[in-house]
């Protein structure tokens, strides 16, 4: 299922390899019909800031009774 070490991914990720699917494997291309991720208005997530924000929302959780 996680496909080979080919640019697509190879037969095991071949069913995932579909325009309106991006993959998430940072070596494996976007389909070629694919639109885009600028174009498509995707959000980028910073893994650091969102770890601080979950961490200041725990925070705070604990201080309401």
């Amino acid at each position: 299922m996680m496909g080979d070490d080919t640019e697509t991914g190879g037969a095991g990720f071949e069913p995932f390899y579909v325009a309106g699917d991006y993959p998430v494997r940072d070596d494996v291309v976007a389909p070629a019909e694919a639109v885009g991720l600028e174009e498509l208005g995707a959000w980028s997530i910073d893994p650091a800031a969102s770890a601080e924000r979950r961490r200041q929302v725990s925070d705070f959780l604990l201080t309401i009774q």
